[in-house]
């Protein structure tokens, strides 16, 4: 909780200082970020695929962000913006299921299966924005 309010409060301060000293131009560049996604989810398994898995619930997964953007004003205080975002978010899931009785060299003793679902999601986006100064 405290990173996220550190890093709210580094990106209003540079909005702030950055249109305070800013003067209407061109601009373009490239940007790239790393996330941490939490996965939430309440299903036992995937359409058209068998498993006697008791369900996922949900993980925790590190992925990555990156693009162009660019900006132009149209008029004396209005600025138009755009930006092409690529995101790769993988994402594993988990499930240990407890088994009572495993023979393991003709004795029995406790043990556990794990379930391990792992993907990605990866998204494309053009955002399009006007910025009234």
């Amino acid at each position: 909780m405290i990173l996220r309010t550190v890093c709210f409060i580094l990106l209003i301060s540079s909005i702030f200082s950055a249109s305070a000293q800013d003067t209407l131009r061109s601009r373009y560049g490239l940007f790239g970020h790393a996330l941490v996604t939490s996965h939430s989810a309440d299903f036992k398994w995937l359409p058209k695929t068998q498993s006697c898995c008791s369900g996922f619930t949900g993980g925790t997964s590190i992925g990555f962000g990156t693009g162009l953007f660019v900006e132009s004003p149209l008029l004396e205080n209005l600025l138009f913006g755009t930006r092409l975002t690529y995101l790769q978010q993988p994402f594993s899931m988990t499930t240990r299921e407890p088994i009572e009785n495993i023979i393991v060299n003709g004795v029995g003793q406790k043990g556990a299966f794990d379930h391990k679902l792992d993907g990605t999601f990866s998204t494309v986006s053009i955002p399009i924005k006007q910025y009234f100064l």
